[in-house]
């Protein structure tokens, strides 16, 4: 039925490359605030990660999909400050990985990492640049690709200055892709959600 909707809208030539696109696998990660969880229903454009503030709200790694798109999101506990949690959750990022590659199915395996980082911060921690760095270093995890997602950047400034720290400071990132979920209203002035589509892209 939702191969027919698209049909009907989109055209025979998309529908047959919808039918024919494996099975794309994504995980998310990053600082506990950044809004993972805003990017994901955004990018779903459905509620299927909870959002709140205060405590964080993922407490394990959890898959999230949604009936006839070919995708699973992996979503992440938010990265702490502390050592041992952060020690932790690459151990379990590492299992998952790895788990999923010994099925050999294309279907099953991670495809991309997305490290997510608060715009607002203009600045990149010594703690993130490692964590990324576990991954995009190790040659066990097959080269799995990292992109960074700069979230809520609402400030061109922040964006631009944040963008030159990360080309600088990580390396083998295959991008950096900044983005704004949701439209964030600051009184009247509206800053609308935009870069979804290049981090899909991407």
């Amino acid at each position: 039925e939702a191969i027919k909707k698209i049909e009907d809208t989109v055209g025979h030539e998309l529908t047959q490359k919808l039918k024919d696109l494996c099975h794309l696998n994504i995980l998310i990660t990053g600082k506990s605030g950044v809004g993972k969880s805003t990017l994901i229903n955004n990018i779903f454009m459905e509620e299927l990660a909870k959002e709140d503030v205060g405590e964080p709200v993922t407490k394990e790694i959890s898959a999230l999909t949604k009936e006839s798109i070919p995708l699973t999101i992996y979503d992440t506990p938010g990265i702490e400050l502390d050592p041992a949690q952060q020690k932790k959750l690459i151990h379990d990022i590492f299992d998952l990985i790895s788990e999923l590659r010994k099925t050999k199915d294309v279907n099953k395996c991670i495809h991309c990492i997305w490290y997510c980082i608060h715009c607002g911060s203009s600045r990149l921690e010594e703690s993130e640049i490692q964590f990324i760095n576990n991954f995009t270093n190790d040659s066990q995890l097959g080269k799995t690709p990292v992109i960074v997602v700069m979230t809520q950047c609402y400030a061109d400034d922040n964006r631009v200055q944040l963008k030159r720290v990360i080309a600088s400071k990580v390396n083998n990132i295959v991008g950096i892709v900044p983005v704004v979920a949701k439209d964030k209203s600051f009184g009247k002035f509206i800053v609308p959600s935009y870069g979804l589509d290049k981090l899909v892209d991407v």
